[in-house]
């Protein structure tokens, strides 16, 4: 049985956020922000205030001018949004509900030529970010 459902419109019941060990982004936090900036930042402000402690989060994102998102006036790289929404501010004492405990903000990865495919497929950049929920109290 398929279900359709829009992650930003759930509710955090529904989603059982305080239930998973590993939550994977994989592809569509780009989307999600170039959609429904305000609901996104509503997500990931679920995430913070309802994910257990230790648990993970895995972001993996298309990197390059294309995952940037406007807010206001200026331009950010979506992975500096995310961080300071679940980390806090950078250059500070992080006092965010999360830390990074595993990034790259640049990372191709290449097909190979041995790949057999029925469509073409690209040679790809991502960066990924692997957060964990604090254990120590802030």
């Amino acid at each position: 049985m398929s279900k359709h459902n829009d992650v930003l419109a759930m509710d955090p019941e529904q989603l059982q956020l305080s239930k998973l060990d590993l939550i994977t982004l994989l592809f569509t936090t780009n989307e999600l922000f170039k959609e429904q900036k305000a609901l996104s930042i509503r997500f990931f402000q679920k995430l913070n205030q309802i994910c257990h402690k230790g648990s993970l989060l895995l972001i993996v994102e298309s990197a390059g001018s294309y995952s940037h998102i406007t807010v206001g006036t200026k331009k950010f790289p979506l992975q500096f949004l995310i961080d300071t929404i679940l980390c806090g501010q950078r250059g500070h004492e992080s006092k965010g509900d999360w830390e990074i405990i595993d990034q790259n903000d640049s990372v191709w990865y290449r097909c190979g030529n041995r790949l057999d495919y029925p469509i073409k497929l690209e040679n790809m950049r991502v960066f990924y970010r692997l957060y964990r929920k604090k254990t120590d109290s802030k």
